[in-house]
């Protein structure tokens, strides 16, 4: 009796976990709304803004788990660094660990860019910017601007000002963008407005570059870019002092609601004008995308029997292609110019050997060397002979319609005459 009980309920347990089985509606999680929002500062050891700074690490802490991407890219620190500082990220926050010494009374900034991200969706916080000093003060100097669109003059935001030390007599002004990453680093704002602060009392060179690719520097076909064609200084901006607003601009008087309004619009104008007060003039930076005007050979190919197209990239200006191989004769080919002036056309009076190697070269410069074969490849027997039997054929081209006696008219052939009687004319 009391085995058919154990049987009785072992049946019971498993009817009922069958059951619940069935009932059972497994889904994935929702997860709940996506992540948008990026990290948030929270504090910093040693401060923002510290004077006298005397450590090797400082630790920035975030309202969220961070992490670091591309940071080797999206740093930069100026004054430079022949070290760059090991940074790590810590759950909430990242580790800054110095390399090397630090120098005396200067005033460094960290610019993050994009580097430091949330770890869920790759927030970033953007423009990240630690200040620090090792002397008794900050430099405080600043430079504002805005970048427009040069076509529409409409503003540009997350476009990246970069700013470059007078300092360089190797690299052409305008080339510094290719070659040299920059001393200071801004982005613009949705207004297309700018901002460097602490700065220090130098002039600088000051280009707008859309970076395309994060590298900081003028290397993409597609990138746009501004600059100023004269060097920039950047400038003190005083405090404004709210106190300095008369007394009577402060009086309320009860029994007038328009007088009111009237004081209060008094009372914002005068602030107004007193926190946007900048004797200095706006730097205006109209972004374009630049013609690559840099000259190259593309290549040379053989678009008819004993014709060879050597193909630039913009006009010539004054090309040479010289063969390297020997010749029978001087004079082994006639030259011929393309329309545009990106062309040039060579028609081989003799053919030395099955191959030939030219050294291109424009306007002075030797752009590449380049080797063609100039056998055609193998056809047919029905080939051969049509071509062996094909006369050039005539292609007149008249002024009007129809010739008109007395008036001249043009031929043209597909391959350069060498000779011609003009009897039959």
């Amino acid at each position: 009796m009391k085995k058919l009980r154990i049987i009785f309920k072992v049946v019971i347990v498993a009817l009922a976990l069958a059951f619940l089985s069935r009932c059972a509606n497994p889904v994935s999680p929702s997860g709940g709304p996506k992540d948008t929002k990026a990290p948030n500062f929270v504090k910093a050891e040693p401060p923002l803004f510290t004077c006298n700074f005397d450590k090797k690490r400082i630790r920035v802490y975030f309202d969220e788990f961070v992490t670091l991407k591309d940071v080797s890219q999206q740093l930069i620190i100026s004054p430079p660094m022949n070290e760059s500082p090991k940074i790590t990220s810590r759950g909430k926050s990242i580790q800054i660990d110095f390399e090397e010494p630090l120098k005396d009374s200067t005033t460094y900034t960290l610019f993050f860019g994009d580097a430091i991200v949330d770890i869920t969706e790759n927030n970033p916080a953007s423009n990240f910017l630690y200040v620090f000093s090792t002397g008794d003060v900050l430099d405080s100097l600043t430079l504002k601007g805005k970048v427009l669109d040069a076509f529409n003059n409409d503003p540009l935001p997350n476009v990246s000002l970069l700013l470059y030390l007078d300092n360089n007599d190797t690299i052409p002004y305008d080339s510094l963008p290719y070659f040299v990453k920059p001393y200071f680093m801004t982005r613009s704002l949705s207004s297309g407005d700018f901002t460097f602060n602490n700065l220090p009392d130098k002039p600088f060179k000051l280009f707008a570059l859309e970076d395309l690719n994060g590298t900081l520097t003028f290397d993409q076909p597609a990138e746009r870019i501004a600059f100023v064609d004269s060097l920039v200084k950047p400038y003190y901006i005083t405090p404004a002092k709210v106190d300095s607003i008369p007394n009577d601009t402060l009086i309320r008087q009860a029994d007038s609601i328009v007088h009111d309004s009237l004081i209060n619009k008094q009372l914002k104008d005068k602030l107004d004008e007193l926190i946007n007060h900048d004797e200095h003039p706006l730097i205006e930076l109209k972004l374009f995308q630049e013609t690559d005007s840099i000259q190259k050979f593309l290549k040379a190919s053989l678009i008819k029997p004993q014709n060879i197209a050597f193909i630039f990239k913009n006009k010539v200006i004054d090309p040479s292609i010289e063969l390297i191989d020997k010749v029978i004769e001087n004079k082994w080919f006639i030259r011929e110019d393309g329309v545009v002036g990106d062309t040039i056309f060579y028609w081989l009076t003799q053919v030395p050997s099955d191959s030939l190697t030219f050294v291109i070269a424009d306007n002075g410069k030797i752009l590449d060397t380049t080797r063609i074969s100039i056998v055609p490849a193998e056809k047919s027997r029905r080939q051969k002979k049509e071509e062996e039997t094909k006369v050039p054929k005539m292609k007149p081209e008249f002024m009007r319609t129809s010739p008109v006696p007395g008036q001249p008219f043009f031929v043209k052939f597909p391959y350069p005459i060498k000779s011609f009687n003009p009897t039959p004319f």
